[in-house]
């Protein structure tokens, strides 16, 4: 029977293209709910916030050293794919550079140096992965306009623009340095030339700021695994029952979730008094 075990109640409005994954395939999950179960609108919803909560909570951490990339698969060419780019400080010279963990290896992406006080491009460095493109040309043919922001005052004046994967990824000390910034690669998309150097493969530690964020995207991410897994084990009507309508709103919705994030002991009867 298609019917959606989150939206319950509004089956005419209703698409069923898919399964939905019990646990969602960035963190390695390959069993699925039947068709029909979860419908394709709560999978959009559900998609926006379990890309949210994977790249901001401690999971990112463990799919960073555990190598988890799409749908299950170990592979390096899934890990690059799915990486999170991240700004990274070699130990030795304090530098700062944009890269991303390959199973717990640093491993650094084509980026350009900014000055924000002086708004001048101070270099550009291409790892030994890259080693043969024009960064000049390749930013002039691949700059979209868009990229995404990484905000760290310890890098003081200095910024970098980087490109992984098709997107773009600028990392500043503040907010207030973005006018700058914009300026900068403005005038770099312009440019004739600039000044290379290469990177060097070396042994010295590297840190990682890797902010970590539990809120509700977490939390509504987390709700919706154990839903789906009620559904997997005592099947799709029992899950559609009046009693879980607070839940499924709270998953759909977000909204006060003490009543569904436990911090002492509880019984199954606590949690199911209507079984």
């Amino acid at each position: 029977m298609d019917k959606c075990i989150y939206f319950k109640n509004q089956a005419e409005k209703l698409t069923y293209s898919s399964a939905e994954h019990i646990f969602p395939a960035a963190i390695g999950g390959i069993k699925k709910l039947d068709k029909g179960i979860v419908s394709d609108q709560a999978n959009n919803i559900f998609s926006k916030l379990e890309r949210k909560a994977f790249h901001e909570s401690m999971i990112r951490i463990n799919r960073q050293f555990g190598g988890i990339g799409k749908r299950g698969k170990r592979s390096d060419k899934a890990n690059i794919q799915s990486a999170t780019i991240e700004l990274m400080q070699c130990q030795d010279d304090k530098a700062y550079s944009l890269g991303y963990l390959l199973k717990g290896s640093p491993i650094t992406i084509p980026q350009f140096h900014i000055d924000v006080e002086s708004k001048a491009i101070t270099g550009a460095s291409i790892p030994p992965s890259s080693q043969g493109i024009d960064l000049l040309d390749f930013v002039k043919t691949n700059w979209t306009g868009y990229y995404n922001i990484i905000i760290n005052d310890k890098m003081q004046s200095k910024a970098l623009l980087g490109f992984h994967e098709n997107k773009w990824y600028l990392a500043m000390p503040n907010k207030e340095s973005q006018g700058r910034c914009d300026d900068i690669i403005n005038t770099l998309i312009q440019a004739q030339s600039i000044e290379k150097t290469n990177q060097e493969t070396h042994t010295s530690q590297v840190a990682f700021d890797i902010p970590v964020v539990v809120d509700e995207n977490y939390y509504r991410v987390i709700a919706k695994i154990a839903f789906n897994y009620l559904a997997c084990i005592c099947g799709q009507e029992f899950v559609l029952r009046d009693e879980f309508d607070s839940i499924r709103n709270y998953i759909l919705n977000g909204g006060d979730n003490y009543k569904f994030v436990a911090f002492g002991n509880f019984s199954y009867k606590d949690m199911f008094p209507f079984s």
